[in-house]
């Protein structure tokens, strides 16, 4: 979002290809209260079973924000650029797990059967949840800083666009 604002000029994450199972926080909420609820006390894992890289992630985020990119270069050296050619992805050895795992799935299967649970939010949902409160804050600190009507007029657009309603 800050990107987008001009805040922000870069992002700078660890491996792009690695695969997570994306919740979302209300979901394991719920989940643990349920747990709390039984009788007897029992291990569960919370999971949504559906796996996203990291770059996908990324490509879901900027698809809900509206800007147009591409990605050239491969593994460490991968970078997205947004279509003015402007670097505003980019890996950094830093962000790397010194124990990377590439993939992490969970299987939800005891808690969906013993906790009638499910993963309901979809990861594009969770990006639209994200998205806004970053806008929200992006617009906050646009405020703060006396930032151009242009710029709070865009952030007002984005979060129109997001969430098909006006602030």
């Amino acid at each position: 979002c800050k990107i987008k604002l001009g805040l922000q000029n870069k992002l700078y994450l660890g491996n792009l290809d690695a695969k997570r199972d994306w919740g979302h926080a209300r979901d394991y909420v719920e989940a643990m209260w349920k747990m709390m609820q039984k009788k007897t006390p029992s291990d569960y894992v919370i999971a949504t079973g559906n796996q996203y890289t990291v770059k996908q992630f990324v490509e879901l985020t900027l698809n809900q924000l509206g800007i147009k990119y591409y990605w050239k270069g491969s593994g460490i050296k991968k970078k997205c650029f947004d279509i003015k050619g402007k670097c505003i992805v980019e890996c950094d050895k830093e962000y790397f797990r010194p124990l990377e795992v590439d993939t992490l799935l969970g299987d939800a299967s005891k808690a969906r059967k013993e906790l009638n649970e499910a993963m309901n939010r979809r990861l594009g949902m969770n990006m639209s949840t994200l998205a806004i409160k970053r806008l929200r804050q992006s617009l906050v600190v646009a405020q703060k800083n006396n930032v151009e009507a242009e710029l709070l007029m865009e952030a007002e657009k984005l979060i129109v666009l997001v969430t098909g309603k006006k602030t």
